[in-house]
């Protein structure tokens, strides 16, 4: 699920992606329209205390965000 502020505010965030793995095994998404975006993972989740959390990525040339199994990962970019 991929948000944009349009004009609102999503705690100053201009983007934001969610990525829900409920299967047993890492999965990679990949969608075009990503690509070019400087998404990071939210800053809560990069001091998760869950190492799993912490091992999600983002990677803007692909437009691909991987995410360890049974985890939700939130990226954010475009801090206003």
């Amino acid at each position: 699920m991929k948000l944009d502020a349009n004009d609102h505010h999503h705690d100053g965030y201009q983007h934001i992606l969610v990525i829900f793995n409920a299967t047993n095994a890492s999965v990679t998404f990949t969608d075009s329209r990503l690509q070019g975006l400087s998404l990071k993972l939210h800053p809560v989740q990069q001091h998760s205390a869950d190492p799993a959390t912490r091992q999600s990525t983002f990677d803007s040339q692909q437009g691909s965000a991987t995410v360890p199994a049974l985890t939700t990962a939130v990226f954010v970019g475009g801090l206003e």
